[in-house]
């Protein structure tokens, strides 16, 4: 048999508290606990990031999910190359390769 969690809700009309099983609230409503590990440098980089915004690490994550249920999908495009190594960032209007003008006058 299996047990279900008791979650406890208060009706605004009455104030007083009822309790409710997670199977009897609207799935919207129910809340989960989700763990994970990460580097500790990288979660207090994100502690000081979200702190300058102003959200908790909680309030942060809750987007992330929001938005890749939003998108059904990752809301950045994953990648093996890191940033700054591989090839340069081309301009969106330089179609022929050239990253810097100099390059170009070079060639010519």
């Amino acid at each position: 048999m299996a047990i279900k969690p008791r979650v406890k809700t208060t009706t605004k009309t009455t104030a007083k508290t009822e309790e409710k099983t997670s199977s009897e609230l609207p799935l919207a409503e129910v809340r989960t606990l989700v763990c994970f590990r990460t580097k500790q440098l990288t979660k207090k980089k994100a502690e000081k990031i979200f702190d300058d915004l102003g959200i908790s690490m909680s309030g942060a994550l809750n987007m992330f999910l929001a938005q890749v249920v939003r998108d059904k999908g990752l809301p950045f495009v994953p990648t093996t190359q890191k940033k700054g190594t591989g090839s340069k960032d081309k301009d969106v209007l330089d179609s022929a390769g050239y990253v810097e003008l100099e390059e170009m006058w070079e060639e010519l």
